[in-house]
Protein backbone atom coordinates (compact mmCIF):
# COMPACT_ATOMS: atom_id res chain seq x y z
CA UNK A 1 0.00 0.00 0.00
CA UNK A 2 2.89 2.31 0.86
CA UNK A 3 4.53 1.61 -2.49
CA UNK A 4 1.25 2.37 -4.30
CA UNK A 5 0.97 5.71 -2.51
CA UNK A 6 4.56 6.58 -3.42
CA UNK A 7 3.92 5.77 -7.08
CA UNK A 8 0.78 7.90 -7.16
CA UNK A 9 2.70 10.84 -5.60
CA UNK A 10 5.71 10.37 -7.83
CA UNK A 11 6.03 13.06 -10.48
CA UNK A 12 7.84 10.81 -12.97
CA UNK A 13 6.10 9.98 -16.26
CA UNK A 14 5.67 6.27 -15.60
CA UNK A 15 4.06 6.94 -12.25
CA UNK A 16 1.66 9.47 -13.81
CA UNK A 17 0.57 6.95 -16.42
CA UNK A 18 0.03 4.39 -13.70
CA UNK A 19 -2.13 6.85 -11.75
CA UNK A 20 -4.22 7.61 -14.81
CA UNK A 21 -4.78 3.89 -15.44
CA UNK A 22 -5.85 3.37 -11.85
CA UNK A 23 -8.32 6.26 -12.11
CA UNK A 24 -9.73 4.86 -15.36
CA UNK A 25 -10.21 1.48 -13.73
CA UNK A 26 -11.98 3.10 -10.77
CA UNK A 27 -14.22 5.12 -13.11
CA UNK A 28 -15.07 2.05 -15.19
CA UNK A 29 -15.89 -0.03 -12.12
CA UNK A 30 -18.04 2.80 -10.76
CA UNK A 31 -19.85 3.11 -14.09
CA UNK A 32 -20.55 -0.62 -14.18
CA UNK A 33 -21.91 -0.49 -10.64
CA UNK A 34 -24.12 2.50 -11.49
CA UNK A 35 -25.41 0.89 -14.68
CA UNK A 36 -26.18 -2.35 -12.81
CA UNK A 37 -27.97 -0.43 -10.06
CA UNK A 38 -29.97 1.54 -12.60
CA UNK A 39 -30.85 -1.65 -14.47
CA UNK A 40 -32.00 -3.31 -11.25
CA UNK A 41 -34.12 -0.27 -10.40
CA UNK A 42 -35.69 -0.29 -13.86
CA UNK A 43 -36.34 -4.01 -13.62
CA UNK A 44 -37.89 -3.60 -10.18
CA UNK A 45 -40.08 -0.76 -11.44
CA UNK A 46 -41.13 -2.83 -14.46
CA UNK A 47 -41.99 -5.79 -12.23
CA UNK A 48 -44.00 -3.51 -9.97
CA UNK A 49 -45.88 -2.08 -12.96
CA UNK A 50 -46.59 -5.56 -14.30
CA UNK A 51 -47.81 -6.72 -10.91
CA UNK A 52 -50.03 -3.66 -10.61
CA UNK A 53 -51.43 -4.26 -14.10
CA UNK A 54 -52.16 -7.90 -13.30
CA UNK A 55 -53.86 -7.07 -10.00
CA UNK A 56 -55.95 -4.32 -11.59
CA UNK A 57 -57.19 -6.48 -14.46
CA UNK A 58 -57.80 -9.41 -12.09
CA UNK A 59 -59.85 -7.16 -9.79
CA UNK A 60 -61.91 -5.94 -12.73
CA UNK A 61 -62.50 -9.54 -13.83
CA UNK A 62 -63.61 -10.47 -10.32
CA UNK A 63 -66.10 -7.58 -10.26
CA UNK A 64 -67.54 -8.62 -13.62
CA UNK A 65 -67.85 -12.25 -12.56
CA UNK A 66 -69.47 -11.30 -9.25
CA UNK A 67 -72.03 -9.09 -11.01
CA UNK A 68 -73.02 -11.70 -13.58
CA UNK A 69 -73.00 -14.82 -11.36
CA UNK A 70 -74.22 -13.49 -8.00
CA UNK A 71 -76.94 -11.16 -9.22
CA UNK A 72 -79.75 -11.02 -11.77
CA UNK A 73 -80.64 -8.71 -14.63
CA UNK A 74 -84.40 -8.22 -14.49
CA UNK A 75 -86.81 -6.63 -16.93
CA UNK A 76 -90.50 -6.33 -17.76
CA UNK A 77 -92.15 -9.22 -19.55
CA UNK A 78 -95.56 -9.41 -21.16
CA UNK A 79 -97.16 -12.81 -21.79
CA UNK A 80 -99.94 -12.57 -24.34
CA UNK A 81 -102.28 -15.53 -24.89
CA UNK A 82 -105.30 -15.67 -27.18
CA UNK A 83 -108.54 -16.66 -25.47
CA UNK A 84 -111.53 -17.72 -27.56
CA UNK A 85 -114.95 -17.24 -25.96
CA UNK A 86 -117.79 -19.32 -27.35
CA UNK A 87 -121.31 -17.95 -26.74
CA UNK A 88 -124.78 -19.23 -27.44
CA UNK A 89 -126.21 -17.18 -30.25
CA UNK A 90 -129.71 -17.63 -28.88
CA UNK A 91 -129.21 -17.15 -25.14
CA UNK A 92 -125.99 -15.06 -25.29
CA UNK A 93 -124.58 -17.16 -22.48
CA UNK A 94 -120.92 -18.23 -22.38
CA UNK A 95 -120.65 -21.88 -23.35
CA UNK A 96 -116.89 -22.44 -23.02
CA UNK A 97 -113.47 -20.86 -23.38
CA UNK A 98 -110.51 -22.10 -25.40
CA UNK A 99 -107.05 -20.87 -24.45
CA UNK A 100 -104.26 -20.76 -27.01
CA UNK A 101 -101.36 -23.14 -26.42
CA UNK A 102 -98.57 -20.91 -27.75
CA UNK A 103 -98.25 -17.64 -25.80
CA UNK A 104 -96.31 -14.69 -27.18
CA UNK A 105 -93.74 -13.05 -24.94
CA UNK A 106 -92.92 -9.37 -25.33
CA UNK A 107 -89.98 -7.51 -23.81
CA UNK A 108 -89.25 -3.79 -23.48
CA UNK A 109 -87.96 -1.98 -26.50
CA UNK A 110 -84.22 -1.34 -26.61
CA UNK A 111 -84.63 2.41 -25.98
CA UNK A 112 -86.38 1.75 -22.63
CA UNK A 113 -83.27 0.35 -20.97
CA UNK A 114 -83.19 2.72 -17.99
CA UNK A 115 -86.87 2.34 -17.10
CA UNK A 116 -87.63 -1.29 -17.91
CA UNK A 117 -84.41 -3.01 -16.77
CA UNK A 118 -82.68 -3.29 -13.41
CA UNK A 119 -80.30 -5.38 -11.33
CA UNK A 120 -80.89 -7.51 -8.24
CA UNK A 121 -78.02 -8.30 -5.88
CA UNK A 122 -77.61 -11.78 -4.42
CA UNK A 123 -79.60 -10.69 -1.35
CA UNK A 124 -82.45 -9.41 -3.55
CA UNK A 125 -81.61 -5.72 -3.18
CA UNK A 126 -82.53 -3.83 -6.38
CA UNK A 127 -79.83 -1.63 -7.94
CA UNK A 128 -80.33 0.89 -10.72
CA UNK A 129 -78.28 0.23 -13.84
CA UNK A 130 -76.61 3.63 -13.54
CA UNK A 131 -74.87 2.39 -10.38
CA UNK A 132 -73.48 -0.77 -11.96
CA UNK A 133 -71.74 -0.38 -15.35
CA UNK A 134 -71.33 -4.14 -15.82
CA UNK A 135 -75.03 -4.82 -15.23
CA UNK A 136 -75.93 -1.92 -17.51
CA UNK A 137 -73.91 -3.22 -20.47
CA UNK A 138 -75.29 -6.74 -19.94
CA UNK A 139 -78.83 -5.34 -19.91
CA UNK A 140 -78.03 -3.34 -23.07
CA UNK A 141 -76.91 -6.53 -24.84
CA UNK A 142 -80.07 -8.31 -23.70
CA UNK A 143 -82.36 -5.47 -24.71
CA UNK A 144 -80.94 -5.49 -28.24
CA UNK A 145 -80.93 -9.28 -28.57
CA UNK A 146 -84.45 -9.73 -27.22
CA UNK A 147 -85.81 -7.21 -29.69
CA UNK A 148 -84.40 -8.92 -32.75
CA UNK A 149 -87.19 -10.27 -34.92
CA UNK A 150 -85.17 -13.32 -35.89
CA UNK A 151 -83.71 -15.88 -33.51
CA UNK A 152 -80.72 -16.17 -35.83
CA UNK A 153 -79.64 -12.59 -35.22
CA UNK A 154 -75.93 -11.85 -35.02
CA UNK A 155 -74.05 -11.68 -31.74
CA UNK A 156 -74.63 -8.43 -29.86
CA UNK A 157 -71.50 -6.56 -28.71
CA UNK A 158 -71.20 -3.58 -26.40
CA UNK A 159 -68.12 -1.74 -25.08
CA UNK A 160 -67.78 -0.39 -21.55
CA UNK A 161 -65.22 1.01 -19.10
CA UNK A 162 -64.54 0.47 -15.41
CA UNK A 163 -62.54 2.84 -13.20
CA UNK A 164 -60.80 1.09 -10.32
CA UNK A 165 -59.53 3.28 -7.48
CA UNK A 166 -57.51 2.59 -4.33
CA UNK A 167 -56.49 5.70 -2.44
CA UNK A 168 -54.53 7.89 -4.86
CA UNK A 169 -54.32 5.07 -7.41
CA UNK A 170 -56.79 5.11 -10.30
CA UNK A 171 -56.81 2.95 -13.42
CA UNK A 172 -59.34 2.57 -16.24
CA UNK A 173 -60.15 -0.90 -17.54
CA UNK A 174 -61.66 -1.24 -21.01
CA UNK A 175 -64.12 -4.05 -21.67
CA UNK A 176 -66.17 -5.64 -24.41
CA UNK A 177 -69.22 -7.82 -23.76
CA UNK A 178 -70.68 -10.09 -26.44
CA UNK A 179 -74.01 -11.94 -26.14
CA UNK A 180 -74.82 -14.78 -28.52
CA UNK A 181 -78.24 -16.09 -29.54
CA UNK A 182 -78.10 -18.72 -26.76
CA UNK A 183 -77.67 -15.87 -24.24
CA UNK A 184 -74.12 -16.90 -23.34
CA UNK A 185 -71.63 -14.10 -22.68
CA UNK A 186 -68.00 -13.52 -23.61
CA UNK A 187 -66.30 -10.68 -21.72
CA UNK A 188 -62.87 -9.25 -22.63
CA UNK A 189 -60.91 -6.82 -20.46
CA UNK A 190 -57.60 -4.94 -20.60
CA UNK A 191 -56.01 -1.81 -19.15
CA UNK A 192 -56.60 1.49 -20.89
CA UNK A 193 -52.89 2.31 -21.18
CA UNK A 194 -51.63 5.31 -23.12
CA UNK A 195 -48.01 4.19 -23.51
CA UNK A 196 -47.28 1.93 -26.46
CA UNK A 197 -45.11 -0.45 -24.43
CA UNK A 198 -46.87 -0.28 -21.08
CA UNK A 199 -47.38 -3.67 -19.42
CA UNK A 200 -50.87 -5.01 -19.91
CA UNK A 201 -52.92 -8.11 -19.32
CA UNK A 202 -55.80 -9.31 -21.48
CA UNK A 203 -58.62 -11.27 -19.88
CA UNK A 204 -61.21 -13.38 -21.67
CA UNK A 205 -64.09 -14.85 -19.68
CA UNK A 206 -66.98 -17.06 -20.82
CA UNK A 207 -70.30 -17.12 -18.98
CA UNK A 208 -73.01 -19.71 -19.60
CA UNK A 209 -76.63 -18.64 -19.40
CA UNK A 210 -78.61 -20.43 -16.69
CA UNK A 211 -81.94 -21.26 -18.33
CA UNK A 212 -85.04 -20.37 -16.37
CA UNK A 213 -88.03 -22.60 -15.78
CA UNK A 214 -90.57 -20.11 -17.11
CA UNK A 215 -92.50 -22.19 -19.64
CA UNK A 216 -89.55 -22.75 -22.00
CA UNK A 217 -88.95 -19.03 -22.33
CA UNK A 218 -85.41 -17.61 -22.30
CA UNK A 219 -85.95 -16.17 -18.84
CA UNK A 220 -87.55 -17.00 -15.52
CA UNK A 221 -91.03 -15.65 -14.84
CA UNK A 222 -90.55 -14.30 -11.35
CA UNK A 223 -93.70 -12.58 -10.30
CA UNK A 224 -97.18 -12.11 -11.73
CA UNK A 225 -98.16 -8.46 -11.66
CA UNK A 226 -101.71 -8.99 -12.83
CA UNK A 227 -103.51 -9.28 -16.15
CA UNK A 228 -105.14 -6.88 -18.55
CA UNK A 229 -107.99 -9.29 -19.32
CA UNK A 230 -109.38 -12.05 -17.15
CA UNK A 231 -111.54 -14.75 -18.76
CA UNK A 232 -114.84 -15.40 -17.01
CA UNK A 233 -116.15 -18.96 -16.86
CA UNK A 234 -119.84 -19.85 -16.52
CA UNK A 235 -121.81 -23.04 -16.55
CA UNK A 236 -122.09 -24.37 -20.13
CA UNK A 237 -125.61 -23.90 -21.46
CA UNK A 238 -126.48 -25.26 -24.90
CA UNK A 239 -129.73 -26.44 -26.40
CA UNK A 240 -130.37 -28.64 -29.44
CA UNK A 241 -130.13 -26.62 -32.63
CA UNK A 242 -128.45 -23.70 -30.91
CA UNK A 243 -125.69 -21.92 -32.87
CA UNK A 244 -122.47 -20.56 -31.50
CA UNK A 245 -120.79 -17.18 -31.65
CA UNK A 246 -117.08 -16.81 -30.99
CA UNK A 247 -115.08 -13.88 -29.71
CA UNK A 248 -111.29 -13.88 -29.58
CA UNK A 249 -109.52 -11.66 -27.04
CA UNK A 250 -105.90 -11.41 -25.93
CA UNK A 251 -105.08 -12.12 -22.31
CA UNK A 252 -101.88 -10.28 -21.33
CA UNK A 253 -100.14 -11.12 -18.07
CA UNK A 254 -97.32 -8.99 -16.71
CA UNK A 255 -94.20 -10.45 -15.14
CA UNK A 256 -90.66 -9.65 -14.20
CA UNK A 257 -88.14 -11.81 -15.99
CA UNK A 258 -84.47 -12.21 -15.18
CA UNK A 259 -81.19 -13.51 -16.55
CA UNK A 260 -78.28 -14.96 -14.61
CA UNK A 261 -75.09 -16.78 -15.64
CA UNK A 262 -72.34 -19.08 -14.40
CA UNK A 263 -68.69 -18.54 -15.28
CA UNK A 264 -67.32 -21.27 -17.52
CA UNK A 265 -63.66 -20.27 -17.82
CA UNK A 266 -61.19 -17.38 -17.66
CA UNK A 267 -57.89 -16.78 -19.48
CA UNK A 268 -55.33 -14.06 -18.71
CA UNK A 269 -52.65 -13.27 -21.30
CA UNK A 270 -49.67 -10.99 -20.64
CA UNK A 271 -48.78 -8.45 -23.31
CA UNK A 272 -48.32 -4.78 -24.10
CA UNK A 273 -50.65 -2.19 -25.52
CA UNK A 274 -48.59 -2.12 -28.70
CA UNK A 275 -48.36 -5.91 -29.09
CA UNK A 276 -52.00 -6.67 -28.42
CA UNK A 277 -53.79 -3.37 -28.76
CA UNK A 278 -56.79 -4.89 -30.51
CA UNK A 279 -57.20 -7.91 -28.26
CA UNK A 280 -60.19 -6.54 -26.48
Amino acid sequence: MTKLKRKLRNQKGASLIFAVVVMLVVVMVSAVILIAAQSNMSRAKRNQEEQQAYLTVSSAAALVADTLTNGKIYFDVGKATEITYVYSTRTKQLLRTVQGTTPTFTTPEADKLDTAYGYLKADGTPVTLADNPVAKVAAKCLSVMLNYESASAATTKENFTMVLTDGDFSQTVVGEMALDTSYNLIVKLHLDNSGANDPNYYVTMTFNYLAGSGENTPYELMENFGSSQQPVESDPVKTIGDTETTEVVTLTQYFKGYFTWSRENMEIVKGTTQAAGGAA
